[in-house]
């Protein structure tokens, strides 16, 4: 994954909504913020991963968002 990446997903996530969808796009831009300095950890990326699924199991997109990722 690529910082471009990183910044897409947070995206993803910022559409779901909701306090978890918060949490774990804030996860994913501090690892990508360590990241783009230089700084790799694997236990970061895996507990944002692991934030982004735990959103994308529970979590409902309202209407309005999943239409401005698909671009209609």
């Amino acid at each position: 994954m690529n910082i471009k990446t990183a910044g897409a997903l947070a995206a993803v996530v910022l559409a779901l909504g909701g306090t978890s969808a918060d949490s774990a796009e804030r996860e994913l831009r501090e690892f990508a913020g360590k990241w783009n300095r230089g700084h790799f950890d694997k236990g970061e990326l895996d507990d944002s991963m692991a934030s982004i699924q735990h959103v994308a199991d529970n979590n409902r997109m309202p209407s309005g968002n999943r239409g401005a990722l698909i671009g209609v």
